[in-house]
């Protein structure tokens, strides 16, 4: 795959979907809810592939992430809008440009990650958690010429390992799973692959992850 091609729209779909599942959350005094929710909205049209929306949501996030610079949802999921943005871009060093760019806001959104992060909640989520799932799950479906598949794969592994992954709701549990999934699908562990994949379907046994892990079983045999 290269960056010509690359389509992150069905790995980001189940990550569109918890966004929307949470629409009420508040991240910070100055980010309204009903904005965060609007965003949210518009960030799920754009993974479904409104080219318009991607933009919208790209500047909307920007936005609440420059009232907010501390924020670290803010900050990865604006990281996350701008790979999309890449994904529409036409010229291939705009591709490049954009993406980067993504990776840079997502990087250093998991810098702002600390035990106090994971320990913050909105709605019962942790923060620190959520974040971790924005970037692992966008680098993982990254082409191979950005180097990012060692990342992707350390940062779900870390957060499966942490103390508060028990306690995060089980969707975004079943969520880390289905990423662990195609960590395995791409090192040719079938077993494990496997293992993740019904581990996902136990714990949310509907939603998109669980069509996709039980069409992905299917071909497997299992």
């Amino acid at each position: 795959m290269n960056i010509l091609t690359f389509d992150l729209r069905r790995p980001l779909l189940a990550l569109a979907a918890w966004l929307i599942a949470v629409s009420g959350a508040v991240l910070a005094p100055a980010v309204l809810a009903e904005d965060l929710a609007a965003t949210r909205a518009v960030f799920l049209d754009g993974v479904r592939g409104d080219k318009a929306a991607v933009k919208t949501a790209s500047e909307r996030f920007e936005a609440m992430h420059r009232g907010e610079p501390g924020n670290v949802l803010l900050r990865a999921y604006w990281g996350s809008c701008l790979t999309l943005q890449g994904r529409e871009a036409y010229m291939p060093w705009t591709k490049m440009r954009l993406v980067e760019d993504g990776l840079t806001q997502l990087d250093k959104a998991l810098a702002l990650v600390t035990p106090e992060r994971d320990a913050e909640r909105f709605e019962g989520t942790s923060v620190g958690m959520e974040a971790r799932l924005v970037a692992g799950t966008t680098f993982l479906q990254l082409p191979s010429l950005f180097n990012r598949f060692d990342a992707g794969k350390r940062v779900v592994a870390e957060a499966m390992k942490n103390p508060e992954f028990s306690r995060i709701p089980p969707a975004m549990q079943a969520n880390f799973h289905f990423q662990w999934a195609k960590v395995a699908q791409r090192e040719g562990k079938r077993d494990e692959e496997i293992a993740s994949l019904r581990q996902s379907l136990s714990a949310n046994p509907k939603g998109y992850e669980a069509d996709a892990a039980r069409a992905r079983l299917k071909e497997l045999g299992a």
